[in-house]
């Protein structure tokens, strides 16, 4: 998905009511891999896998700093 779509996606989506909302860092990554693969549990691993980005490299990453930015313009008021 084209990251302007994904930056598009969560403006509108983080402005509808709510109470918790968990953007999925996969999707401003890039990442296309499936996490849960219904079905498997011996073949694939199942809700683990490994991000494209270490932990300590979230907060130089433009991508993530840009959703942060998008995030904190809708609950900051």
């Amino acid at each position: 998905m084209p990251l302007n779509l994904v930056y598009a996606m969560y403006d509108y989506l983080s402005a509808s009511p709510n109470y918790l909302f968990l953007p999925q860092l996969e999707d401003v990554l890039g990442q296309i891999q499936q996490i849960n693969l219904p079905g498997t549990d011996k073949e694939h691993e199942n809700w683990r896998y490994k991000l494209s980005l270490n932990v300590e490299d979230w907060l130089c990453d433009e991508r993530v700093l840009k959703l942060a930015m998008i995030m904190k313009d809708k609950y900051s008021n």
